[in-house]
């Protein structure tokens, strides 16, 4: 869940715990996306991934971030294509509605 968490905290451009906090609604959907994804390519993982990953989550210091995001603030190349971009192209290949992971990503395209 890498990806999701990358992705959010570099779209609304604040640390894990504001996420959390303010966006957490938000958080679950692009989970909820990238399992959708998950089940087109019969991983398996369990529906309940997605809030357990938040819940791990939560145990991290507020403060934090992603490498992605601190990349994006020291205007250095990101992961975006690997954590954001691969998942969204793979989910358009295989049929996958994923609009908040192509808002997200358009978005930080151009940041």
């Amino acid at each position: 869940m890498i990806s999701t968490a990358a992705t959010i905290i570099s779209y609304f451009d604040q640390s894990l715990g504001l996420v959390i906090e303010k966006h957490y609604d938000e958080f679950v959907e692009l989970g909820r996306e990238l399992w959708a994804l998950s089940e087109a390519r019969a991983i398996g993982l369990p529906e309940s991934i997605v809030a357990d990953s938040i819940e791990a989550q939560k145990m991290m210091p507020f403060e934090s971030t992603t490498s992605m995001h601190r990349d994006f603030e020291r205007k250095k190349r990101t992961e975006l294509e690997i954590l954001t971009g691969y998942p969204l192209r793979e989910g358009l290949r295989l049929g996958v509605k994923m609009p908040l992971y192509e808002k997200m990503y358009r978005f930080l395209s151009f940041r």
